[in-house]
């Protein structure tokens, strides 16, 4: 709970500026978008670099309609 506690605190401190524009921004800047926050996670591993890939990945999620395996 913690955890989405703070990505929905990310996500909230754009919401003025980018509202929902996630949901129809093209795919390929999502994905790329997560390749980035990943590298900057592994180049400061830091709590806030991982809410960033987890709220990408999130994102990716709701777009891709991802079938339960």
């Amino acid at each position: 709970m913690q955890f989405a506690v703070a990505m929905e605190a990310v996500m909230s401190m754009h919401d003025s500026r980018k509202g929902n524009s996630w949901r129809i921004t093209p795919l390929e800047y999502l994905i790329n978008k997560l390749k980035e926050e990943f590298v900057e996670w592994e180049t400061t591993p830091t709590k806030k670099e991982l809410i960033d890939v987890a709220n990408v990945c999130m994102m990716l999620f709701h777009r891709k309609g991802i079938d339960a395996a």
